[in-house]
């Protein structure tokens, strides 16, 4: 999907957000975020991690429209 982007510099990990305008958060940005940060965390050579958005500012928060599809059981 590309919503996350990682780059390494040294033992600096810089982990940006980039889904679109507003990074609002679905299911699909949390899978990647959670899939890079498993990454990284095997990669002993990274000893810091920055979390940021591309734009403006970091995220928006949840993407709503998306989440209203979900069964109310999904959030139990």
């Amino acid at each position: 999907m590309g919503y996350v982007s990682v780059s390494v510099e040294e033992q600096r990990a810089v982990v940006r957000l980039e889904r679109g305008k507003v990074n609002a958060i679905n299911e699909a940005l949390v899978d990647e975020l959670r899939d890079s940060l498993e990454d990284l965390k095997k990669a002993a050579a990274v000893k810091v991690v920055t979390i940021t958005g591309s734009g403006s500012f970091f995220s928006f928060g949840l993407d709503i429209p998306e989440f209203l599809e979900y069964p109310k059981k999904d959030f139990t």
